[in-house]
């Protein structure tokens, strides 16, 4: 089923985001995890073990209101304004609401952070309201409205009466899809199916236009360790599976930027992978191997049928030859030319491989539009070696300083200290490393129990995702996440692509 829509709430005189709220549950609830629906208006994110009859279609000329789950008394909104305009509050009222205070003036280009609570209370929920409404300064009209109730949930309103009403635990970002600038807003998309499936032909008319370097994607780190083939001695799964779908699967939940770690096998075959070395432990290189790299050529071959309009990153990180008989020793090799060769070669006689020739050019002046001439297009990017044309050193083009932490907010200080550093977006593309990193105690204690009772990469994929929605205000039309690396990439995980989207419009 399709739908197609007309029109956009910026002031005409801007062809950029109205605006764009991100409404997360309280800390405890921050390890939900929800499912993703795509609308032409409002894009909505449903938790996961949502009844899918509860997901209505909304449209212009049918909005609906739809709930779903329970949501928790106290939740936190960022408010973002994408359009060059001020949205000034006309509206704000509350009847027994513990939190209900808004900022008068959301600034062009600003986000901002509001926590509302509700009265709570089995007997009483319900006995309570909160209503705010904003409009665009210069009498572009009414931005957006909100209206909260206890047992309601909250209603979001446009002025082209499209609303969506939620309750929901975990993530709900609300998303207005750019308008041309030439002409109305008219797109068209599945409303079957997720919003990370197809995002980028959905938003193409917006995105087209411009460079890498000028947009954000989401990113899989550690891309091909959703299986654990092999292992060496104290290597489980709980430290090296840093995914739980294929590159086929992660592509369809909506990245497209694939952090992709090589190595190549004793038998001579080249698979990603996870390896390290443990000094706690007194051990060399130890880890476990990952999908071949035919899987995962496979897997993008079928990605791509049907679909001119896509553009896939591979980073590709050729880390070690491994010693023969996966011994946990010191005989692990630097990759030669001859590896990054035969590497290049697979994928360029089997994926539509983009002959950038350089990658500077490739990421800062070609445009997307321009890339894909000839269809859709996977980029690949050596890590300090390249191939021909097709196969890019990327030349240190990329910041990526991940916390090397397990602390969920020294991880968001972190990065967010690196994203509003100016220094650190210089002739770069940033890379936001949303990751947590097991210590050397948690490594160790896998090692020791296989990971049945122990805290697990994708443990703390979880609780890292906690914290995505509260880097939104530090995101400003220079200093912005080109790149949103996620361990365990799912389709819920598209809330990080809603700071993509804010930057591609605002830009």
């Amino acid at each position: 089923m399709t739908a197609q829509a007309t029109g956009g709430n910026c002031p005409k005189k801007t062809s950029t985001l109205v605006a764009l709220l991100v409404l997360a549950a309280t800390a405890a609830a921050f390890d939900q995890a929800p499912q993703a629906q795509n609308d032409h208006l409002i894009q909505a994110f449903v938790p996961r073990g949502a009844n899918a009859s509860n997901s209505e279609h909304l449209s212009q000329a049918n909005a609906k209101s739809v709930k779903i789950g329970g949501l928790n008394e106290g939740v936190y909104l960022t408010l973002m304004n994408g359009c060059g305009v001020d949205l000034t509050r006309t509206v704000q009222q509350s009847y027994q609401m513990n939190s209900w205070s808004f900022p008068s003036v959301i600034s062009a280009g600003a986000a901002v952070n509001v926590y509302i609570e509700y009265k709570g209370g089995s007997v009483t929920k319900g006995d309570d309201a909160g209503d705010v409404a904003y409009m665009f300064s210069s009498g572009g009209g009414l931005g957006f409205s909100l209206h909260a109730q206890g047992n309601k949930g909250i209603t979001f309103k446009t002025p082209l009466g499209t609303s969506f009403s939620s309750q929901t635990d975990g993530y709900l970002p609300y998303g207005i899809l750019c308008p041309d600038p030439a002409k109305p807003m008219q797109v068209t998309v599945d409303t079957n199916s997720n919003v990370g499936d197809h995002w980028m032909a959905t938003t193409w008319s917006a995105i087209s236009g411009r460079s890498l370097a000028q947009m954000s994607m989401p990113g899989s780190h550690d891309a091909g360790m959703s299986v654990n083939v092999y292992s060496t001695m104290a290597a489980n799964k709980c430290n090296t599976i840093t995914q739980t779908q294929s590159i086929l699967g992660q592509l369809k939940a909506g990245a497209r930027f694939f952090d992709l770690r090589m190595f190549r096998t004793p038998g001579g075959d080249y698979t990603t992978g996870h390896f390290s070395v443990v000094p706690a432990l007194g051990l060399g290189w130890t880890g476990s191997i990952g999908q071949s790299l035919v899987s995962v050529i496979s897997d993008v071959q079928t990605f791509l049928q049907g679909r001119p309009n896509e553009v896939i990153v591979f980073e590709m990180r050729g880390v070690r030859t491994i010693s023969p008989n996966y011994n946990s020793d010191a005989n692990y090799h630097d990759f030669v030319q001859s590896d990054w060769d035969a590497i290049c070669s697979s994928l360029t006689s089997r994926l539509p491989v983009f002959p950038g020739g350089s990658a500077s050019t490739t990421l800062f002046q070609t445009t997307l539009a321009q890339i894909t001439q000839a269809g859709a297009q996977v980029i690949i990017l050596f890590d300090g070696a390249s191939s021909g044309t097709a196969c890019m050193n990327d030349d240190s083009l990329f910041y990526n300083s991940y916390s090397d932490s397990n602390d969920r907010q020294s991880m968001f200080n972190d990065q967010r200290g690196k994203l509003t550093n100016s220094a650190n977006h210089n002739n770069q593309l940033f890379v936001l490393s949303n990751t947590l990193t097991l210590s050397d105690a948690q490594n160790a204690e896998c090692t020791a129990l296989g990971g049945g009772i122990t805290t697990t990469i994708l443990n703390l994929a979880s609780k890292a995702k906690g914290v995505l929605n509260e880097f939104a205000p530090s995101v400003t039309r220079s200093l912005m996440p080109n790149v949103v690396l996620l361990d365990n990439f799912e389709a819920a995980d598209m809330n990080p692509y809603f700071l993509s989207l804010f930057s591609n419009c605002y830009k």
